[in-house]
């Protein structure tokens, strides 16, 4: 049995991009440290990264053997980015 979403046919989700380097944007206290480290060249690990951090809910209306209803999928549209 089959499952399809029917609505919407198109959602911005949004992304997450730009540099994380100091002062790091919305970041944690790994990502601070992390950044320490590489700047101060004593570790060779990848630099924190630009992700959401919060996400909002999206409403679809959904399809399958049992006829169509109205579902919310949690954590689908990126609502806040920072560094990690």
């Amino acid at each position: 049995s089959g499952k399809f979403i029917l609505s919407p046919s198109t959602a911005n989700i949004n992304n997450c991009r730009g540099s994380c380097t100091f002062p790091l944007a919305n970041a944690n206290n790994h990502a601070v440290l992390l950044n320490f480290h590489i700047e101060s060249h004593t570790v060779d690990e990848r630099a924190p990264c630009c992700v959401p951090v919060a996400y909002d809910a999206l409403e679809v209306v959904d399809f399958n053997e049992h006829g169509t209803y109205l579902s919310i999928k949690p954590d689908v549209i990126a609502k806040e980015c920072g560094c990690r």
